[in-house]
């Protein structure tokens, strides 16, 4: 004696049993987002290397995403519309 029957009559296909071997396009055998990397000790991976090296020092000095410069640049025209302030007063 089965334990499980179809309830289905026999003969009529349901739609887990259309698709039940898969689907030959239903996932990509490599995705879309890998990268290449270039082979270890091309020139192209030395300068990959350097230029993280050199985006790492510069965000250890607080240079690495622009901000430092932009707080430098702010801190010059703070400092320059101080003194036109106080030139103008003073005359």
């Amino acid at each position: 004696m089965d334990q499980y029957t179809d309830p289905r009559p026999s003969g009529q296909l349901g739609a887990d049993s259309l698709f039940s071997m898969g689907n030959k396009g239903s996932k990509p055998r490599k995705p879309s987002h890998s990268q290449h990397l270039p082979k270890v000790g091309s020139s192209t991976e030395n300068q990959r290397l350097q230029s993280d090296e050199r985006r790492a020092i510069g965000e250890v000095m607080g240079l690495g995403d622009g901000a430092g410069a932009r707080i430098v640049v702010g801190i010059g025209i703070v400092a320059v519309v101080i003194a036109l302030i106080s030139w103008i007063t003073w005359l």
